[in-house]
């Protein structure tokens, strides 16, 4: 489960148009001479890049992850069109690269994920890229070389991220909640579960009071679950396999609008992966689109205002882009796609 940032639908769509208009990065280069020398052509060779990671922000700025000094770092591209001769401002400089980053749903934010010397321990620091004369200032927000920090979600109104954190035990990955003070890039953190074993939490509903989490045992056995704040109960809502003593890989997209209802991927289907939806309140579970009964899920995510869903399949080893408006999960029809 990655950090929701444009929601996975406007992620997943961000990077493809990028890669479209990046992917020429390379032949935009003036061509060698006839004649030039080996070493010229090489080190054209090994300057052939792609930007990639790329995230909107709400007034439509785009950030992507490049590398055109060897190691990744942040990228504001400058102007209303991405190309190879758009400028770009550098807006990070971590000596070992960025592994990875998330813009908040107001785009006022961005979170940065950091680790020194390869060490995966990820670090989590905060970028107001609009500061110091829109180069950006970076605060240290999860810092501790024996940690694994990791993002999970942004709150719709910016004002808190989950994350989850092995600090109590290397092997145990606690969920907590970081709350921003209101004159400060600075904060503070709440530990809303402390269970053994490695956990995730993909959402929270926007009053605080109900959080979607997942327990990973192995790619073949996951359990999902809403977890009350207040009081630290967990429902759980894995769909069960029909065959005793079987597993299921699961996997939480969201809740849908209204928060009654929870979008989830399972494989208890001959162990394929399909979209179901559960009802919180009944316990029923029905499949989401049986339109698509007949393919495997891949991927499938919702924008953040959850007024769209895609998903895409695995068609004779393609996958297959499929676009659904909500709540009625009616398609939208797409342009040909080459």
């Amino acid at each position: 489960m990655n950090l929701c940032t444009l929601g996975r639908a406007g992620t997943f769509l961000a990077t493809a148009i990028v890669g479209l208009a990046f992917v020429a990065s390379a032949s935009a280069q003036p061509p060698a001479p006839p004649h030039a020398p080996a070493l010229s052509k090489l080190e054209r060779f090994l300057k052939i890049r792609t930007p990639g990671a790329a995230q909107l922000g709400a007034d439509g700025t785009l950030y992507v992850r490049d590398w055109p000094d060897g190691i990744f770092q942040l990228y504001r591209i400058q102007g209303t069109q991405a190309k190879p001769s758009t400028p770009t401002t550098r807006l990070t400089n971590f000596q070992d690269g960025l592994s990875g980053y998330s813009v908040a749903p107001d785009g006022k934010h961005i979170l940065l994920f950091h680790a020194a010397g390869g060490n995966e321990n990820t670090q989590i620091s905060l970028l107001d890229p609009n500061a110091d004369n829109a180069k950006g200032k970076i605060t240290p927000l999860l810092a501790d070389p024996k940690v694994q920090f990791a993002a999970n979600a942004w709150l719709p109104d910016s004002s808190a991220f989950l994350y989850t954190a092995n600090d109590a035990s290397p092997n145990d990955f606690h969920i907590y909640l970081y709350e921003f003070s209101k004159d400060s890039p600075s904060g503070k953190s709440t530990k809303i579960l402390a269970n053994p074993g490695s956990w995730s939490a993909p959402e929270m509903t926007p009053d605080r009071a109900r959080a979607l989490v997942a327990e990973f045992r192995s790619a073949s056995d996951s359990s999902i679950y809403e977890l009350d704040i207040k009081s630290g109960k967990l429902s759980d809502l894995t769909p069960k396999p029909s065959a005793a003593n079987s597993t299921s890989a699961n996997d939480l997209i969201g809740y849908l609008p209204g928060y009654n209802d929870v979008l989830l991927l399972s494989d208890i289907d001959e162990g394929k992966a399909k979209l179901f939806i559960k009802n919180l309140k009944s316990g029923e579970i029905r499949k989401a689109l049986s339109s698509l009964d007949q393919f495997e899920i891949d991927s499938a995510g919702m924008n953040r205002d959850k007024s769209l869903l895609y998903a895409i399949t695995n068609e004779d080893g393609y996958g297959v882009l499929h676009l659904f408006r909500l709540p009625d999960l009616s398609p939208v029809a797409l342009p040909d796609i080459p």
